[in-house]
């Protein structure tokens, strides 16, 4: 079973997930009673309930658990995408890219990574994997000669 959604304009069938759940007699009833208002069978019916109720509550669920909807989304959505998406401590890193080139013409590898608080290794990696992002926020950042520039 797959289940259709529409993520950024572009449409992506996703894996569902099999869990077994336990009722008492009386929600089997009620369950059986919503067949043909909420869905076609049982499963049907119980994915619409658990739908409809998250969709009712993620603001209670955001605020008081701490659930980042966004975040989940990103990463279901990143393995159908085929692209990774930035982690929160690369997106950070990231930011602090955008706005340390701001102020700055070009750096070297070395002294760029030590500002950061991070290794060459995960520099590299960083800038070398998300290009788009980069773009998206205004920075394009070449290497040359053991140093970046912003071009």
């Amino acid at each position: 079973m797959t289940t259709e959604v529409d993520a950024d304009s572009q449409d992506f069938k996703l894996e569902t997930k099999r869990i077994t759940v336990n009722i008492d007699e009386v929600t089997d009833k009620i369950i059986e009673n919503l067949i043909g208002v909420k869905g076609k069978s049982k499963s049907a019916v119980i994915y619409q309930l658990i739908q409809d109720w998250i969709r009712e509550n993620s603001d209670k669920m955001s605020k008081d658990w701490n659930i980042d909807f966004s975040s989940i989304r990103r990463r279901v959505i990143t393995k159908y995408q085929k692209v990774e998406a930035p982690t929160e401590e690369e997106n950070e890193i990231i930011e602090r890219l955008v706005q340390l080139f701001e102020t700055i013409k070009s750096i070297r590898a070395d002294e760029l990574a030590e500002d950061l608080n991070i290794d060459i290794k995960t520099l590299k990696s960083i800038i070398y994997s998300y290009p788009t992002r980069f773009r998206k926020l205004g920075l394009r950042i070449v290497y040359e000669d053991e140093k970046y520039y912003k071009s």
